[in-house]
């Protein structure tokens, strides 16, 4: 999430942490691999949830199982929509989508090779969104569906591109809506009452665990470009898309994730480290090596995590375990 940057950290505002790791691993046994289990994936959650209180000493952190959400928000808007005759769901959140019948927009916000934001854009591997939206059918009312806003700035895109595309939001349904989101939302959707929200609190942020795991599936900010008027992801020649995670070496921990400056470089470290464990424990279960190539085949996709000073890039057949311990030591 992007984050807002705040004076001096004070206060004692909640920090919002949604864990979903063990869905987010199914990413890759799509591939074939075998994945550590639940109990794993639950350490190494209560390990982060610890090293994240360390790291953010003016914030009380709250914690939430992302299924939870997906479940809530699924309810609220099957509520929503049974008076409306030909309704469609459409959400960024596959569960939601999938749960109701519905439409998944798969967009992400889009950064170039330096971090800076351009835009939103595809997620890696799926078609523009303007064909996107043209799989929904325009003579039909629509509630689109979100897991949370920050800045509302992505909500906001979305709404536009909808209604730019000849189609009615009859309803957004949001589940953590912060306070900066809600008014600039309201700009383009101005009316509230058909804005309905799990959760409105004026939280200092709000990050999903995955954006803390290098390579894999969703972590960080996708890098593309800006193209006649289009964002799009960038693809090296073998296909691979690139990230950046909210972790150093690759993004900004403090500007991005609210890390404490001077904790930024030991919260980096932690986070590479579990998924240095996260991709041993898989090769241990598989009994070879996970290299970049299976990266190509995970859905929702994984990217490579790249550094804004990267030089080159690894062979395909390079293992993530020995890029993440490269990674590691530049720090």
């Amino acid at each position: 999430m992007r984050s807002e940057k705040e004076s001096g950290y004070v206060g004692q505002r909640k920090y919002l942490l949604t864990i979903d790791l063990y869905k987010t691993l199914e990413g890759f046994a799509r591939t074939g691999l075998k994945i550590p289990d639940q109990s794993f994936c639950e350490s190494s959650s209560q390990r982060l949830i610890q090293k994240l209180k360390e790291c953010l000493p003016y914030c009380e952190l709250e914690v939430i199982q992302f299924h939870e959400v997906v479940n809530r928000l699924a309810a609220l808007a099957r509520e929503i929509s049974m008076g409306i005759p030909e309704v469609v769901i459409v959400s960024t959140i596959p569960d939601v989508a999938a749960k109701l019948g519905g439409h998944c927009l798969q967009v992400n916000r889009i950064v170039d090779c330096s971090g800076k934001m351009l835009g939103i854009g595809p997620r890696p591997g799926y078609a523009s969104l303007g064909e996107q939206f043209n799989r929904i059918k325009r003579d039909q009312p629509v509630i689109l569906v979100e897991d949370g806003s920050f800045s509302g700035g992505t909500v906001s895109k979305i709404i536009e591109l909808i209604e730019l595309s000849n189609r009615s939001i009859e309803y957004l349904v949001v589940g953590f809506l912060f306070p900066s989101a809600k008014k600039n939302i309201l700009k383009v959707f101005p009316d509230i009452s058909r804005i309905h929200c799990l959760r409105d609190d004026n939280f200092l942020d709000w990050m999903p665990d995955h954006d803390f795991y290098p390579f894999l599936p969703n972590s960080g900010r996708v890098v593309g470009y800006s193209y006649n008027g289009q964002v799009l992801p960038v693809y090296l020649h073998n296909g691979l898309s690139l990230s950046m995670p909210y972790l150093l070496p690759y993004g900004q921990p403090a500007d991005w994730a609210n890390i404490v400056p001077e904790k930024q470089y030991e919260f980096s470290i932690f986070c590479i480290h579990e998924a240095i464990a996260l991709f041993y424990k898989m090769e241990r279960l598989n009994g070879e090596y996970v290299t970049l190539e299976r990266l190509l085949g995970t859905h929702p996709r994984a990217s490579f995590a790249v550094t804004p000073k990267a030089k080159g890039f690894p062979h395909i057949k390079e293992r993530i375990f020995n890029i993440l311990h490269d990674d590691a030591h530049m720090l």
